[in-house]
């Protein structure tokens, strides 16, 4: 009877060891995941952003001003204050969606879209452009916590009339204004 007892307590202690050695090298795995500098957890957070757009003409840029979270599985949404006060053509705009990847060792590449609501004369806005913007963001440090970079975009008219439109196809379509450029600036406000 003692031996099976030693037996069975000698057995318990093994598997205690083993489960307790397997949980400690998981939970070194994810430390050393996150300390040893895994980029799209270091880069997911929100912002604070200053954009200029449209500075390739002197004096007639449109401030900015937005958040935007990156997610570390690579989404983006976004927020922004040039619906009310800059005469944007269209009334108001969405939330932009989009997407990011990684293009450098501290640069991402952000593509959002939005669409630009504007009043059709029957009631209700109805979305009129697409509009299609590039980010190329360059942080300044290994921090991740704020950078600078450049901004590509581009509007394009909906084919209201076409329901079976793809509305973020940016190949069809009127274009609405030249593709323009600008500046941005952005900073973490959180994790």
């Amino acid at each position: 009877m003692k031996r099976r007892v030693t037996a069975t307590v000698t057995a318990l202690t093994l598997s205690l060891s083993m489960a307790v050695a397997g949980n400690l090298a998981f939970a070194g795995d994810d430390d050393q995941g996150l300390h040893r500098g895994n980029f799209a957890d270091r880069v997911a957070g929100t912002y604070v952003i200053a954009a200029y757009l449209g500075d390739s003409v002197p004096g007639e840029s449109v401030p900015i001003q937005a958040l935007a979270t990156l997610t570390a599985d690579g989404g983006v949404v976004a927020t922004d204050t040039d619906d009310f006060g800059y005469e944007i053509l269209q009334d108001f705009h969405s939330p932009k969606h989009g997407s990011w990847q990684r293009t450098g060792k501290r640069e991402v590449t952000i593509t959002i879209y939005e669409l630009g609501f504007t009043d059709l004369g029957l009631g209700d806005p109805a979305p009129a452009v697409v509009f299609k913007l590039t980010f190329v963001a360059e942080f300044a440090d290994n921090n991740f916590n704020g950078g600078a970079g450049v901004v590509a975009y581009s509007v394009r008219f909906l084919p209201i009339l076409d329901p079976g439109a793809d509305p973020l196809d940016l190949d069809s379509g009127l274009p609405a204004g030249p593709p323009g450029s600008g500046t941005v600036a952005f900073k973490r406000v959180a994790m």
